[in-house]
């Protein structure tokens, strides 16, 4: 039952004791859900929820019937979950839209959107001399009516786009009509965008109403997807397992690496201890230029891609392997690659990068949706567009690329403790136990590494001065006061109290 989104909530507070307030900053939330999932998952929970909480006059108004019925829904084959009431849930949703102050107005295009989602879902093309067309026409009116927008408008946006064409001064507009898989391309682009721009104001409305400006102290709890290495992974895949490449750095960082440069800096007798640093694999990834990473690389690619990027995904295996070729934790793979990350090979599956990497929505279905009679839906699309942008647009491994480095930035400026999951099966079985997958875990999570710092070094560690206050009344010479160095009275301390040598040292 995971969220399918990352997280990092911020609990706010104003002295030293009560919670005042929060804020919530939301990453790589898993939108291509609302359009395909696994076998045995579900969508999004909210879509059951709205059907199985809705009054029958309710449903009616919004067309719904049953899961079952939508494509978007029903190719998981997977409808329920044990331990979830929706209806119940969906309930408890609603009363928390009053709570944050959104109002019954607003709550209202909700769900109207969320049932228009699941009405486009079930919109099917056909191909007709290499034009899609929609197998049933009138297919689009549901959709079109709880989007409050133009049914032709609709088809249009999906079936075609225009592509602005210049020569000089002069410029015209061409219509691009789009094969079956690109007509379905856009209608999964624009049902994406639509959700996570929802999602996103939801998120914003919840920090507007529990978000506090006079807090000075903050209590982070960062909440994210696990690595993960699936028979098949794609461009999802690949950005998960970035992030958590970026946390394992911090883990090496803050807990390894820079314990062991305290240990030298203090002149601690101490036998350091070998780890994996993952940088190398973390600027395989995200380095910029000289020389680029996988992500400028499939920037630069996406940046000469024309309108449905054919050939694009073959264009960056061959340039990913003329830059890699030597990179000990990189592999090309057929018509995927390889990387050897800290948890292990991954292989992914190349399908896809480049126009799920492009992210983008064409002009086009943001005018429609910006000319909705739903003041909110249209408020989700406040682009200002022109044709005379200048500049490469941003893509989607360019912005986790600059969340996950801002991420770290305020989690360094922090002071962590873990929280390690382990997963003890794939089975979703209670006491079902995986030695050889715990194992594996427990290795690549550096947890190994981690209690071997701890139990070769000092945990206790008090300044001088602070120390002989606390445990100077322990010896008659060092109370009420010692009249010597601090350090030979330390020394006196623990000797008269026994401690074992091996058990303690004197830093600066």
């Amino acid at each position: 039952n995971s969220s399918r989104f990352g997280k990092y909530v911020e609990i706010l507070f104003k002295g030293r004791d009560t919670p005042e307030g929060g804020r919530i900053s939301n990453f790589l939330l898993e939108k291509s859900r609302v359009c395909s999932q696994n076998k045995g998952e579900r969508n999004f929970h909210i879509f059951y929820q709205i059907i199985s909480g809705l009054d029958s006059r309710k449903k009616q108004e919004l067309s719904l019937t049953k899961p079952e019925d939508y494509l978007f829904l029903s190719q998981s084959e997977c409808y329920t979950v044990s331990g979830i009431d929706d209806a119940k849930d969906f309930e408890e949703v609603m009363s928390s839209m009053d709570t944050v102050g959104i109002s019954k107005d607003i709550q209202n295009s909700i769900l109207c959107i969320m049932a228009g989602i699941l009405h486009l879902g079930n919109v099917i093309f056909v191909d007709d001399k290499n034009q899609a067309k929609p197998k049933n026409p009138s297919s689009l009116s549901i959709p079109a009516k709880l989007f409050q927008v133009d049914q032709n408008g609709l088809l249009k946006v999906i079936i075609s786009r225009g592509m602005e064409s210049k020569w000089g001064k002069e410029s015209e507009t061409i219509n691009i009509i789009h094969n079956v898989e690109q007509a379905n391309f856009a209608l999964g682009a624009i049902v994406k965008a639509i959700y996570s721009r929802l999602f996103c104001y939801l998120v914003d409305e919840i920090n507007h109403a529990i978000d506090r400006k006079d807090c000075d102290k903050t209590m982070g709890i960062l909440d994210i997807y696990g690595f993960e290495i699936f028979q098949r992974n794609g461009f999802e895949q690949f950005c998960i397992n970035y992030v958590n490449e970026k946390l394992q750095q911090i883990f090496i960082e803050l807990t390894l690496k820079v314990e062991q440069e305290e240990y030298m800096a203090e002149n601690i007798k101490w036998t350091p201890i070998d780890y994996f640093n993952n940088k190398v694999v973390c600027d395989l990834i995200e380095c910029g230029k000289k020389p680029p990473g996988i992500i400028s690389i499939m920037d630069d690619v996406c940046a000469t891609m024309h309108a449905q990027g054919q050939g694009s995904d073959q264009k960056l295996i061959e340039d990913l392997g003329k830059n890699f070729s030597g990179n000990n934790y990189f592999n090309i793979a057929g018509s995927g690659f390889i990387i050897h990350h800290y948890a292990g090979k991954v292989t992914y599956e190349i399908g896809g990068f480049c126009e799920k990497n492009r992210d983008v929505l064409f002009n086009d279905p943001i005018e429609l949706m910006k000319s909705s009679q739903n003041k909110f839906l249209a408020s989700l699309f406040p682009e200002e567009l022109s044709s005379d942008k200048k500049g490469r647009p941003s893509t989607a491994g360019n912005k986790i690329r600059t969340q996950a480095n801002t991420l770290v930035e305020k989690l360094m400026r922090c002071q962590p403790h873990y929280i390690r999951c382990i997963k003890p099966n794939e089975t979703k079985k209670a006491h079902d136990y995986d030695v050889s997958r715990v194992k594996h875990q427990i290795e690549y999570l550096g947890l190994k590494e981690n209690i071997r710092v701890k139990r070769c070094g000092f945990v206790y560690r008090r300044p001088f001065h602070k120390f002989m206050e606390r445990f100077g009344l322990l010896t008659p010479e060092t109370f009420p006061k010692w009249h010597g160095d601090i350090k030979d009275g330390i020394a006196h301390i623990m000797n008269f109290v026994n401690m074992p040598n091996g058990e303690w040292q004197l830093g600066k």
